[in-house]
């Protein structure tokens, strides 16, 4: 047991030669993003007897900027995808339904594991022997080795965990799109319209828009933004499910499950 919850860890964790470069990258972007929205919050234009054409001006640069952090988060979004789905994996054919997902999502991953990087790319799938294979070379495992025969029962077991008599397609399809629907559209908006109303009361009576306004405004814009691009994503990803391998697949490319208790290995061949 101590064996294979290392093994899932090694597999868990990157390795990436320029690592620390990427975090220093997304560190600095991050702190212009704060910059940016501090800009927006604190700075305002002043205009003599035209309140009105002031807060016009003030709402268009701050929803301005926050559209732009918006779509910045959007790709650390996708980033935080890759790396939170690998953490959450729990058996090894989980990882072989990572593996198989990444030719999916290879143009959304900056950051690419080089023990693995020829899955990003691969047409082909692996069998079950040739994942073994796949997994005893990144333990340095020999074919002689009680590790690996130990290796080759665990992959055996969480495989057949994994084989369900019957999986409902269309089902399946229509609650995550029922799920994009609530958590990225009817949330998100609900929100936005909460924050809306907070806005147009606290400046009844004012000449100009205060910081907190200022804020609300990005925190609108960016919510907007976000919450529309991933609801995209998310519908985009639903329709193409069309058997196991693509469901197995949408829970790897989805931001809405992260429960691989459904994964199905009925369609993997075992030699």
């Amino acid at each position: 047991m101590k064996r294979r919850k290392l093994e899932l860890s090694i597999l868990k964790k990157p390795e990436i030669k320029s690592l620390w470069f990427w975090i220093f990258v997304m560190i600095i972007i991050l702190l212009g993003f704060i910059l940016l929205a501090y800009m927006g919050i604190v700075l305002k234009n002043n205009y003599e007897n035209a309140s009105a054409l002031e807060k016009i001006n003030d709402t268009l640069i701050t929803s301005l900027i926050g559209i732009v952090i918006g779509l910045g988060l959007v790709i650390f979004t996708f980033i935080c995808l890759n790396v939170t789905k690998k953490l959450s994996i729990k058996d090894f054919f989980d990882y072989y339904c990572y593996l198989h997902s990444l030719r999916n999502q290879s143009k959304l991953i900056l950051m690419k594991d080089k023990r693995i990087v020829d899955f990003y790319t691969t047409k082909n799938n692996l069998t079950r022997t040739e994942f073994i294979d796949v997994l005893a070379n990144i333990f340095g495992y020999q074919k002689s080795s009680l590790e690996y025969k130990n290796l080759v029962n665990e992959v055996v077991a969480d495989f057949a965990k994994h084989l369900h008599s019957e999986v409902k397609i269309e089902a399946l399809k229509k609650q995550a799109i029922h799920r994009a629907i609530w958590l990225q559209l009817v949330i998100p908006f609900s929100v936005n319209i909460i924050l809306i109303i907070l806005i147009t009361i606290y400046n009844l009576d004012r000449d100009s828009l205060k910081a907190l306004s200022r804020f609300l405004i990005i925190l609108i814009n960016m919510i907007f933004v976000i919450s529309t691009s991933l609801f995209v994503y998310e519908i985009v990803m639903a329709k193409k499910i069309k058997d196991i391998k693509s469901y197995n697949d949408h829970h790897f490319l989805s931001f809405n499950n992260y429960k691989f208790k459904n994964l199905n290995s009925n369609w993997v061949i075992a030699y």
